[in-house]
């Protein structure tokens, strides 16, 4: 990848990002405090690991990029693998 692409891409990013905040930034109504998942340092990691490794070796962004997504989320996926699940014994109570 050439510099010039990297700066390209860098500057896409920054783009994106400043009108996505500028465009929350205006919505209005109740202010909830947000908390931050514990997963996320653990899913972000794993998905920039994944599509750095994509570009490394192939050198394609497009590829990496959903590459890293995919690892995102099923990292995620697995993360709550556990909660919210209905046991067998209770999905058939509730059936009967």
């Amino acid at each position: 990848m050439s510099a010039h692409l990297a700066v390209l891409v860098l500057s896409t990013t920054i783009g994106v990002l400043a009108v996505i905040v500028l465009l929350r930034s205006g919505q209005e109504g109740e202010r909830r405090t947000r908390t931050v998942d514990p997963g996320l340092p653990w899913r972000a990691g794993a998905g920039i690991l994944a599509a750095s490794i994509v570009v490394g070796g192939s050198g394609w962004l497009l590829p990496a990029l959903v590459v890293g997504a995919m690892v995102w989320h099923g990292v995620g996926r697995w993360q709550r693998r556990d909660r919210g699940r209905v046991d067998d014994i209770e999905r058939t109570d509730a059936l009967a």
